[in-house]
C-alpha cells in the first residue's frame, strides 16, 4: 500500500520540522513513501528525516492527482499534515479538493489518518474545510481538547514533538551543572512589558542562571537581539538555515539549560523534552501553549505577564521550577500516549513484508 504523505511547514520555523518528523516517525516501514514537502525548500526538508526511498513533492496539485491516479488504481494510504490549522480561502479551496480525493480513496478501499492538529481559534466558527474531509478518515486524532470539543469528534493525543529528544529523567538530570537559561520570544508580538521583563531577570538572579536569548524561528532574530539588550543576556541567533542543524544547536543550548522561558510552543517542548523546564511565562494570551500542554498531561503550564504582578509571576515561576520531577515524569505519559497513537496508525497500515528496493529520492 503506497503511503502519501503532507508534511510541508514553514521554511524558518524549526519547530514545524520537529513536529512533522514525529508524525512521520509513527509511518510503517517498508512501504513507498509520496511526500508533500512543499515549498519550504532543502533546509526545512532537512529536519523531516526523510528516508532515501521517499518521492518527494513540492507542489501540492502535482501530489494530489499523484494520490488520485493512485487510488483510483489501488488501495492506498493518505496522511494529513499536522500542526497549527486555520481557516481562511486557501484552507477553503485545500479543504474541498481534500474531501474529493479522500471520497475516492475510501470508496476504493483506502485509509486516511488525520493525526496531530489543533486549530488555531477553536472558539471561533466550526472549522468546516477541516471537519468535513477529517469525517471521512480512518482515525482522528487532535493535539488538544477544545479542537475536538468544536469539531465534535475524534481523539485527543499530545503534539508529535513530545516524541523527539532526550528522556528527561530527574535522576539522571544533573542540575548544577546546567548553568543558563534560554529566553526565546515571538517577534511579531508587541515587546514584552516591564512586569515581564523584571520577572525573568530577577528569577534568573535567584537562581544564578545566566540569560542566552535564542531563536528557533529565524523571524524571531530582531526580538533576540531587542531581548538579550534588556535582560542583559547574551544572544544564540540564527537568521535561517537547515533545520537539522539549527535543532541540533537548540537542543544543546536546552541539555545545558536549567530552563526556558518562551511563548513558542515548539520551544518549550524541545527544552521539556531536553531536561529544561518549561516556564510559559508571556506577554499575551497562553491559551494555544495551556491547550496543548493540557493534552500532553500537563497543567499550568503558562501565565501571561500582562495579568499578573511582577511578585504574582516570580512565585508562579519559583513554583514551576519546584514541580520539575512531576513535569518530568509526565514526559513518558505523554510518550506513552503516542505510542499509543502509531500502534493505530500502523495497525491501518502496517509494515510491508518487504522494503522497496528502489532509493530514487526523486523530487516532483
Amino acid at each position: 500500500m503506497k503511503m502519501f504523505v503532507a508534511a510541508h511547514g514553514q521554511a524558518d520555523n524549526v519547530g514545524d520540522s520537529v513536529l512533522r518528523r514525529g508524525m512521520m516517525a509513527s509511518l510503517a516501514t517498508g512501504r513507498d513513501r509520496y511526500v508533500l514537502v512543499g515549498r519550504a525548500g532543502p533546509d526545512y526538508v532537512s529536519g523531516l528525516g526523510l528516508r532515501s526511498t521517499d518521492t518527494v513533492f513540492t507542489s501540492r496539485r502535482k501530489w494530489q492527482l499523484a494520490a488520485l491516479a493512485a487510488g483510483l488504481r489501488e488501495r492506498v494510504a493518505f496522511f494529513s499534515n499536522a500542526g497549527e490549522m486555520q481557516v481562511n480561502r486557501r484552507r477553503i479551496l485545500i479543504g474541498l479538493v481534500d474531501t474529493i480525493l479522500l471520497a475516492v480513496i475510501r470508496l476504493r478501499g483506502g485509509v486516511a489518518v488525520h493525526t496531530g492538529v489543533g486549530v488555531r481559534n477553536p472558539q471561533g466558527r466550526w472549522p468546516a474545510p477541516i471537519a468535513i474531509p477529517a469525517r471521512l478518515c480512518s482515525l482522528v486524532a487532535w493535539r488538544d481538547a477544545p479542537t475536538r470539543d468544536k469539531i465534535g469528534f475524534g481523539s485527543v493525543y499530545p503534539d508529535w514533538a513530545f516524541v523527539e529528544g532526550s528522556v528527561p529523567v530527574e535522576s539522571e538530570i544533573q542540575f548544577s551543572a546546567r548553568d543558563i537559561m534560554v529566553v526565546s520570544l515571538r517577534g511579531d508580538r508587541p515587546i514584552p512589558d516591564a512586569v515581564w521583563i523584571d520577572s525573568v531577570k530577577e528569577f534568573s538572579r535567584m537562581h544564578d542562571l545566566q540569560i542566552v536569548v535564542a531563536n528557533q524561528v529565524a523571524r524571531d532574530a530582531h526580538r533576540a537581539i531587542e531581548l538579550a539588550d534588556l535582560l542583559g543576556g547574551r544572544t544564540d541567533l540564527w537568521e535561517g538555515g537547515a533545520h537539522d542543524l539549527r535543532e541540533n544547536e537548540m537542543r544543546s543550548l536546552y541539555r545545558r539549560a536549567q530552563a526556558v522561558v518562551s511563548d513558542r510552543l515548539h520551544a518549550l517542548i524541545m527544552g521539556l523534552t531536553e531536561g529544561a523546564v518549561p516556564l510559559g511565562l508571556m506577554p499575551g494570551s497562553t491559551a494555544k501553549v495551556d491547550r496543548t500542554f493540557e493534552a500532553g498531561g500537563f497543567s499550568d503550564s503558562a501565565l501571561s505577564s500582562s495579568d499578573h504582578t511582577l511578585s504574582e509571576c516570580v512565585e508562579w515561576l519559583v513554583e514551576r521550577m519546584s514541580k520539575r520531577d512531576a513535569i518530568f515524569a509526565q514526559v513518558a505519559g505523554a510518550r506513552r500516549s503516542i505510542a499509543d497513537l502509531t500502534q493505530r496508525v500502523r495497525t491501518l497500515v502496517p509494515a510491508s513484508a518487504t522494503v522497496p528496493l528502489a532509493a530514487s529520492g526523486a523530487e516532483k
